[in-house]
């Protein structure tokens, strides 16, 4: 629901907030699949909706699952982090391993998605 609205150009602050919450609530949240992960991240950034809480609940999933995102989910989910503001040192230290192994993989679009979400974020990245 919250991609189809941010794929609108359209925020609904209560409707975000709720389904952050209930996304927070659930135990299974590492069963997302990469780009479920991905595209949940992607929609509370392009509709400018923050949920820190959230942000840290994909963040943890997507460290622990980073082997299994493709270059467009990664250049997805770092660019997302970045354009919330929302800033997680483990994932994007993390990410930079498989960003690095999968180079070839990225368009140069999601390429320079990833360069431009690592500088906003400040974060070292020496190998790429």
């Amino acid at each position: 629901i919250v991609w189809a609205y941010a794929t609108a150009k359209q925020s609904h602050p209560k409707l975000f907030k709720k389904v952050a919450e209930h996304i927070i609530s659930l135990d299974k949240i590492g069963e997302f699949n990469p780009q479920n992960v991905s595209n949940i991240a992607w929609a509370y950034a392009a509709a400018r909706e923050s949920h820190p809480q959230l942000f840290e609940k994909l963040a943890d999933s997507a460290t622990r699952r980073q082997n299994e995102y493709n270059s467009q989910e990664i250049a997805n989910l770092v660019w997302s982090f970045a354009s919330n503001g929302l800033i997680d040192q483990h994932l994007f230290s993390s990410i930079e391993i498989s960003a690095v192994a999968n180079l070839s993989k990225y368009s140069s679009q999601g390429l320079g998605n990833i360069a431009w979400a690592y500088a906003v974020a400040n974060v070292a990245a020496p190998s790429l």
